[in-house]
């Protein structure tokens, strides 16, 4: 089980983002090795949010 959230700003004249906070909360059972755990959960957030992060058609 996961949740994610991010606190963003927008600079409503350039239409720039920026992403401030971003909170991963995630259930995993007890890790075999924690830091292999934690690499997981960086890779998969960066790859969830790194191609949004990049659109511009939504704004």
């Amino acid at each position: 089980m996961a949740q994610n959230f991010a606190e963003v700003a927008v600079n409503t004249r350039t239409g720039e983002i920026r992403l401030d906070k971003f909170y991963a909360l995630l259930d995993c059972g007890t890790p075999v090795n924690p830091e292999l755990a934690l690499g997981q959960i960086y890779g998969a957030t960066l790859r969830a949010i790194g191609p949004q992060y990049e659109r511009r058609d939504h704004l």
